[in-house]
């Protein structure tokens, strides 16, 4: 992941496109996942998870069930909260990564390029 954003980096200081880069993307080998919220020299995009038992669609909203469980079956992340419960949801901070490891475990780790 450091090496992507290292060679991103150097893609946009190479065409003179400014210092300035932001991002948001995940990529994920089929077990776990990794998302990153990245920016250097402006804002960034917003990045939110939720993790919980179960979530159920409810006419054309939905809600996460058992966020306060320690062992969550089902993990989202999305650029805003996508329930109508938004405290069910984490702010990702700028500059980190979310790991979901194949148990849905999550770590919130930062970037240090």
């Amino acid at each position: 992941l450091l090496r992507v954003l290292l060679r991103l980096q150097g893609l946009v200081d190479e065409s003179g496109a400014g210092p300035a880069l932001s991002c948001n993307f995940a990529a994920t080998d089929g077990r776990s996942t990794v998302v990153c919220r990245y920016s250097r020299r402006m804002a960034s995009g917003t990045l939110h998870y939720s993790a919980g038992e179960r979530y159920v669609c409810v006419d054309e909203d939905g809600d996460m069930k058992g966020t306060e469980s320690p062992n969550p079956r089902v993990a989202i992340v999305a650029s805003e909260p996508l329930t109508r419960r938004p405290e069910d949801w984490h702010g990702l901070p700028p500059n980190h990564i979310l790991s979901i490891g194949p148990d849905l475990q999550l770590d919130v780790l930062p970037i240090s390029p």
